[in-house]
């Protein structure tokens, strides 16, 4: 009995305990640290880029293939540069990156960004990655972009009984200024955009803090730790579209808009960057 007394004692007070109590407080901020925290080494974050690259690439080339481009070298050789489906902006023939599109590539990006990433880290930050990746896939992109298709279903694509979109019904209804000319032209454009944009911003807005929240709802069940993954300026960058789309309601016919948004793939790649750099915050003593 004094024996089994004398062990008790030295487990829950010396420095035996002590040290085990540390190194299980080390494997838990090791295990569980917020995945916000990047990767200092140059080729993780090479090996992230062009897997997310690679990704958004490939599945650009099927997008492009699907509407109606060919990807046969030589005619991509004997056709203007200009003319090619990553160039070209004419209205009528440049290819679309729709609500579709945008979940497709969003979703290459983060598999390849994390593939990237992985096979050029310590196996120790993979779990940072993988929580990454479901923070851009569910945070970023699913919910978000799911938002923003959904409300434009509702709010431009529906009819009503009257034959008429509720975007259509709410923008005849704005006020117009009395006028030909070019300027008054333009004010009034702006004017009729801004339910449209109001209402896009809404949904975005709302997509991607609702995003934030299930992301990282899932992130603690999974890993059984609460995270606090804060939003940030590159959860922004999958929906250039949305702006794109926003500027073309005020400027239909604006050079300078349909050239942005031929970078939306090129945008696109920043999930999967973000997936593919992220890396357990190291542990300070």
């Amino acid at each position: 009995m004094v024996v089994k007394s004398v062990n008790y004692q030295t487990l829950n007070s010396g420095s035996a305990y002590n040290n085990f109590k540390q190194r299980i407080n080390t494997t838990n901020q090791q295990e569980f640290s917020a995945s916000e925290h990047k990767t200092e080494e140059d080729n993780v974050k090479a090996g992230a880029f062009l897997g997310s690259a690679l990704g958004v690439a490939a599945t650009t080339a099927v997008i492009a293939k699907k509407q109606g481009y060919s990807l046969n070298p030589m005619r991509l050789f004997m056709t203007k540069a200009k003319n090619w489906a990553i160039f070209n902006i004419n209205k009528d023939k440049k290819v679309k990156y729709e609500t579709g599109e945008i979940l497709a590539l969003g979703a290459s990006s983060v598999a390849g960004g994390f593939i990237g990433g992985t096979i050029t880290d310590d196996k120790k930050n993979i779990k940072a990655k993988a929580r990454e990746s479901l923070n851009q896939l569910v945070g970023n992109i699913l919910i978000p972009i799911g938002a923003i298709g959904g409300t434009g279903l509702v709010y431009s694509d529906m009819k009503l009984k009257s034959g008429k979109s509720i975007q259509k019904i709410v923008t005849n209804a704005m006020p117009q200024l009395n006028g030909t000319n070019k300027a008054v032209k333009v004010i009034n454009g702006m004017i009729k955009a801004i339910p449209t944009l109001a209402v896009t911003a809404a949904a975005l807005g709302t997509g991607i803090v609702a995003g934030n929240k299930v992301s990282n709802f899932i992130n603690e069940k999974i890993y059984k730790k609460e995270i606090d993954r804060d939003i940030k300026a590159t959860d922004f960058a999958p929906h250039l579209d949305d702006v794109c789309l926003a500027a073309s309601i005020m400027a239909p016919k604006s050079t300078f808009w349909a050239g942005v948004a031929r970078l939306v793939p090129v945008v696109l790649t920043v999930p999967g960057y973000e997936a593919g750099s992220a890396a357990e915050k190291p542990v300070t003593k």
